[in-house]
Order: structure tokens, then C-alpha cells, then sequence
């Protein structure tokens, strides 16, 4: 039986009458088996999703060229601003890239920032607080942007209170500390269990904190378990995310 294991076949399952050791043996290569059929589909829906979405990039771009033309031509500067940041998030969004600089990732977050500041207006703010021999570093692409637009998402209080979102920046010996700091409706107790949890445990799920595993995992897979995010936070007093990852140029 278990030949069809080996045969990538993981429909068939092993018997199981007794209840010896044996047995035990073979419900634990059951629950591998369903395992790894779970995993192959999931990645053949991801690798069905990401061929659907493919298109090519060079007609976007110049459809955003001409509407950007239109709206200047109208004299429609808003919609001409907002083009030129749509333009430039995609850009960066479609490059494929396995790793950026720190100075590339925060000019794309800063080109998501301007897009969010033309629906929110003055009910955000972005600043940054980081050294200058820093930005040369390397780090993975969407290593800040995700974070950014969970605080926006869930962090803001409402239509009057504006969400101020610091940046920080600094170096322990080898190891670069990007902290993410708001001033939001914050995060209690038995939430923020659950997304250490969802972080820290691959079989957790939970739908508010994918963007905040998303880049906790592609950071731990590009640079080691060792690295990664944290999340703090209190009810009223904001949320603090922070990231590590080594220095590297």
C-alpha cells in the first residue's frame, strides 16, 4: 500500500484494524499522505491563480501613460497625480524581484502612501526615522507595505482622530531593526495571542494577520528562522510592529 506513496499517489490510505503499534505507525503515514495532498493543491491553486493573473505589463503601463497624457491635457492634476503613483507602486509591484534595497522598498511604500493619502487626506500621516547608511541595505520587496495598510485598515479610529505611522530605523551589530509604530486603536490581549500565534504557528490561520505572515515568512525563508516580525500592542495605545533581518549589501 504504501507503493502508491511512491508513485505520487496520495488518494489511498493504509488499513487500520488493530490498535497496536503498527497501527499507530500507519495513522500517522495516513495524516502525512492527506498532508501532502493538501499541499500539492494548494500549490497548484496558487500556481492556477498567478497564471490567470498574468498579463503583460508594458500595455498597463502605457494605458496609464495615456490616461496620465488625458488628464494633464484637461488640466486634471489630481487625476494626473494619482496616475503617476498608480504607475509607480506597479512598477515596483511587477518587477519580480527577489530582494530590493531598503531605499527602493521605502519609495514604493512611499508611492502606496500618496495613492491612500488621495481617499484619506489628512487622516494619515507617514514619517521615517532612518539613518542614511542603512538605505543601502538589502531586504526582501513588500517588507513594509503590508504593515502599513493593516494599520491603515484596522488601526484608524475614525473620521477626525488622524493615524500617525512612524518608521524607525537602526542596526544591532548585524542585524537591521525596522519598527513600524502608530498611534491606532491598538490591539487587546486575546487578538494579538491569536496573531502571534497565526505568525509562529504554520497550521494557525487567521484572516487579519496574512499580510503580517506573509512577511514573516518570506523574511524567515530569505534570511533564516532566527529573523522575522513582532507584533505589541494595547487597546487605545496602538500597535508596534517590528522587523529584523541581517545586514546585507
Amino acid at each position: 500500500e504504501m507503493d502508491t506513496i511512491e508513485h505520487n499517489n496520495f488518494q489511498e490510505t493504509l488499513k487500520i484494524v488493530f490498535d497496536d503499534e503498527i497501527s499507530e505507525l500507519k495513522r500517522t503515514f495516513n495524516a502525512m499522505a492527506t498532508r501532502i495532498k493538501k499541499l500539492i493543491e494548494d500549490v497548484y491553486e496558487t500556481r492556477l491563480h498567478l497564471l490567470q493573473f498574468q498579463f503583460d505589463p508594458h500595455f498597463l503601463y502605457n494605458t496609464l501613460d495615456t490616461i496620465h497624457w488625458m488628464a494633464d491635457r484637461h488640466n486634471a492634476q489630481d487625476i494626473a497625480y494619482s496616475v503617476e503613483q498608480l504607475s509607480d507602486y506597479l512598477r515596483f509591484s511587477l518587477s519580480h524581484k527577489s530582494s530590493v534595497t531598503l531605499l527602493t522598498e521605502l519609495e514604493h511604500l512611499r508611492a502606496y502612501y500618496n495613492i491612500q493619502k488621495i481617499k484619506y487626506e489628512d487622516l494619515i500621516e507617514l514619517c521615517f526615522d532612518i539613518p542614511v547608511h542603512l538605505l543601502h541595505c538589502k531586504t526582501i520587496p513588500f517588507a513594509l507595505q503590508p504593515i502599513v495598510e493593516n494599520a491603515i485598515r484596522h488601526g484608524m479610529r475614525n473620521e477626525r482622530d488622524v493615524l500617525l505611522i512612524n518608521i524607525e530605523g537602526k542596526n544591532d551589530t548585524d542585524v537591521l531593526i525596522l519598527t513600524v509604530r502608530d498611534n491606532g486603536k491598538g490591539i487587546g490581549a486575546e487578538k494579538l495571542s491569536e496573531i502571534t500565534d497565526s505568525l509562529n504557528n504554520r497550521d494557525s490561520y487567521l484572516s487579519e494577520s496574512l499580510g503580517l505572515r506573509n512577511v514573516h515568512r518570506r523574511l524567515q525563508a530569505a534570511f533564516g528562522e532566527q529573523y522575522g516580525i513582532s507584533v505589541f500592542g494595547k487597546i487605545d495605545h496602538g500597535a508596534t510592529i517590528t522587523l529584523q533581518f541581517p545586514m546585507s549589501d
